[in-house]
């Protein structure tokens, strides 16, 4: 008995443990273990699934690469937010759902037809809607006819419901009008410019006294800035250049697989006209090559545009066999024989031509060289990082890390204000200003792949340079000052005189510059200043602007409004109140769906995003 007891007992603390094991595991999302990862999280009664969030992150991943040239990595996608956008996306179609379901609103089968049936994928090569061609196009893109429909009648479903919230949204013309006359307003003007040579002491030579009152008038605009006396070690990815070799066949790896930078193909762009049979092809093409009629005016007939037929910038490896052949043999606008395509008969025209590069792989051999090593030295350091950080926490000097470790020290003055490679770095700028006498230097990383690790020597306080030290300076600003005051003063003289007598000529020992300017072009003959403050003056006031060492005495002489019933004014309202419609349109849309958020509530289960994001 005592030995059954004892078995029994062995296996409960055997299921024990396993139950521990399976809900541990079930903590790290392995799948049907306590945790199921099918979603990320739900709103109301609908679920958000995570392949839509992996379909929605890489699609956003793949939009951002495309907006901007360059791939990016994963973590870098994270850092820019890319997730928060996606799941924004997935909160708001679920959102919608939920309302869709809760007030019973969904597009009947009949409009799911008419949409199918004007979809130009799924026509045959007649032309019209073909239900061969709608299975195959649907079972191509990896679907089944219900998955499709289902997803294209949820759309249409959430069309509506915008439709419904947004529809009864109006705009006027009263703000694109002010708005196209506040751009479009012209300003006739006269002026004259005063420089110092309209002074009659143009080189002021100021006393002691005068630098040492505006010295202290003007103290915090001298102030130096406290500065930090700061011994940084750092250690460069090029610095590791010499110790790092590439083999030809990882040059050669990396040439080839930046094929598409160094030695794109030649593309084309190709216009496609398909016909029902072979026969009906021949005669197009005989109608083409007797002169009778061409390609252009076979598409018209058919009711279609040249972007109707349009099927891409194309490479000859996009293209069958047979197509790409014949296609890239055609010259430039020329019609081709009857080809059989992917969708029957059809004939080809090439309407742009983009040529092939070539580049030889010793023309960017060193650029291949450098990329390899750069990646190669980054890495190195990242894996040798621990052993440097190890010398340090033991109590070893930056001066050691550089001797012992191969790391450049070099000392610098860091101030708030100051420019450089170094303090353009976010990481390096904070560390700088936030380090103190009782810093222990520590290993940081740079945005260039670089480490480096940095320490206060001394603290020198923000002061107010001695007058001998910055005499020149202060007499500079004096003088530009003095000379401005005095600008001011004549300017404020003669303005008074052009309004009890408008004598520009005698009052202002000059001949006045006519000018018309407007806020929609440069007005390069214009400075700024003027041109800014003109379109707050009214006509017929006598004013002055300060412009750089300069002043300009002018006045408004005239304000023609633009013709709101122009042609240009009309298209610039239609274009301005759609824009604004559809701007108004989004907020108040944005604003029903996070009521909604709100009303029902949602959930994020972090746990499932950590994991999935690890598997990226």
């Amino acid at each position: 008995m005592a030995s059954s007891s004892g078995s029994k007992m062995s296996k409960f603390f055997v299921w024990a443990i396993l139950l521990m094991l399976i809900v541990g595991l079930g903590g790290f999302g392995i799948g049907g273990f306590g945790r199921s990862l099918d979603k990320i999280g739900s709103i109301g009664n609908k679920k958000i699934s995570t392949n839509d969030y992996v379909n929605t992150l890489r699609q956003e991943i793949s939009n951002f690469e495309r907006q901007n040239g360059k791939p990016i990595s994963f973590n870098e996608a994270l850092t820019l937010g890319l997730d928060g956008v996606a799941i924004n996306k997935l909160l708001t179609t679920a959102s919608m759902d939920s309302e869709l379901s809760r007030i019973g609103i969904s597009v009947g089968d009949a409009e799911i037809a008419k949409k199918v049936s004007e979809i130009p994928q799924f026509f045959g090569p007649d032309g019209v809607f073909d239900q061969d061609t709608y299975r195959m196009v649907i079972s191509q893109i990896g679907k089944t006819v219900s998955e499709f429909e289902g997803e294209l009648r949820a759309n249409l479903s959430r069309d509506l419901l915008r439709q419904a919230v947004t529809g009864g949204l109006e705009s006027t013309d009263t703000y694109a009008n002010n708005i196209y006359n506040y751009i479009n307003e012209e300003r006739s003007l006269r002026s004259i410019t005063l420089t110092k040579n309209n002074l009659q002491d143009s080189s002021p030579i100021p006393t002691e006294t005068e630098l040492s009152s505006f010295l202290e008038d003007n103290k915090e605009s001298f102030r130096e800035l406290e500065t930090k006396v700061i011994t940084y070690s750092i250690l460069r990815p090029e610095m590791l250049f010499d110790q790092i070799k590439v083999s030809d066949k990882t040059i050669k790896e990396l040439f080839d697989s930046r094929a598409s930078m160094y030695n794109p193909p030649e593309k084309r762009r190709i216009n496609r006209l398909a016909f029902v049979n072979k026969e009906a092809a021949s005669k197009a093409y005989d109608l083409i090559a007797s002169g009778k009629s061409t390609f252009d005016d076979l598409v018209k007939e058919r009711g279609l545009s040249s972007k109707d037929t349009e099927i891409g910038m194309l490479s000859k490896q996009e293209l069958s066999p047979l197509e790409g052949e014949i296609v890239f043999d055609l010259p430039l606008n020329e019609a081709s024989s009857v080809i059989e395509s992917s969708i029957g008969p059809a004939i080809f025209k090439v309407i742009e031509i983009e040529t092939a590069v070539v580049t030889p792989i010793e023309n960017v051999m060193d650029e291949l060289i450098n990329t390899l090593k750069l990646e190669d030295a980054k890495n190195l350091i990242t894996t040798k990082k621990e052993t440097y950080e190890d010398l340090l926490v033991s109590g070893g000097t930056l001066e050691e890390l550089a001797t012992e470790s191969g790391f450049k020290i070099k000392t610098m003055d860091f101030t708030t204000e100051l420019s450089n490679s170094l303090t353009s770095d976010i990481s390096f700028f904070e560390e700088a200003k936030l380090i103190t006498k009782d810093y222990y230097p520590t290993l940081f990383d740079l945005k260039d792949g670089s480490i480096i690790a940095i320490r206060l020597d001394k603290v020198l306080p923000s002061f107010i340079p001695e007058l001998q030290v910055i005499r020149e300076k202060v007499k500079k600003d004096w003088t530009s000052y003095i000379i401005s005051k005095r600008l001011t003063d004549l300017a404020t003289e003669i303005s008074k005189q052009l309004r009890v007598n408008p004598d520009w000529e005698n009052s202002a020992g000059k001949e006045p510059k006519v000018t018309k300017i407007s806020r929609l072009t440069q007005n390069l003959d214009t400075p700024f200043p003027l041109a800014q403050k003109a379109f707050i003056t009214k006509v017929g006031t006598v004013d002055f602007v300060n412009d750089a060492e300069t002043v300009i005495v002018y006045e408004v002489t005239d304000v023609t409004s633009p013709d709101l019933n122009s042609a240009a004014a009309k298209a610039f309202s239609k274009e301005f109140n759609e824009q604004m419609l559809a701007e108004f349109e989004n907020d108040v849309f944005s604003y029903y769906i996070e009521s909604i958020r709100k009303n029902l509530g949602f959930t994020l289960d972090q746990g499932a995003l950590n994991s999935i994001h690890q598997q990226f």
